[in-house]
C-alpha cells in the first residue's frame, strides 16, 4: 500500500469540498446568483440562489437564510418553498415566487413583500 494514499485522498476530499462539488444549482440554474432591488427608500433588497438547497435574503445589513423544501418550475415561473414562515399575520406562507423576465431581470413576490423587480448583480 502506498503510504501517501491517505494524504492524497484527504487532499482530494478538501478540494471537492472547497469547490462545492454537488452543490451547483440544477432546478434553479436559470436564476442562480445574486439579485438586487433598489427601493425608493434607498434600501438594497437582495435574494441569492447559490444552489437548490438554500435561499439567502437581505435588506441592507439584515440577513436571513432558508433551506429549500420544494421547487416547482412551470415555464418562466419558479415557486420555491422554504422552511421558514414569510410575512406577518394570518396570511403567512413559505413560498417565494420568481418570474423570469429576461436573463438579467426577474420579478419576485413572497409573504415578505409584494411583487418587485430584481436585477442580476455582477
Amino acid at each position: 500500500m502506498d503510504r501517501n494514499a491517505p494524504i492524497a485522498a484527504g487532499c482530494l476530499a478538501i478540494v471537492l469540498m472547497l469547490s462545492g462539488c454537488g452543490k451547483s444549482p440544477v432546478e434553479l440554474a436559470p436564476i442562480a446568483g445574486k439579485w438586487v432591488h433598489r427601493s425608493n427608500q434607498s434600501q438594497d433588497w437582495t435574494y441569492e440562489f447559490p444552489n437548490d438547497d438554500v435561499v439567502r435574503f437581505a435588506i441592507d445589513g439584515q440577513r436571513q437564510k432558508w433551506s429549500i423544501t420544494e421547487i416547482r418550475a412551470r415555464g418562466s415561473i419558479i415557486e420555491i418553498d422554504v422552511d421558514g414562515l414569510l410575512g406577518r399575520g394570518p396570511k403567512q406562507n413559505s413560498t417565494i415566487k420568481v418570474e423570469i423576465l429576461r436573463e438579467d431581470a426577474i420579478f419576485i413576490s413572497s409573504g415578505l413583500h409584494p411583487g418587485l423587480p430584481f436585477e442580476k448583480t455582477k
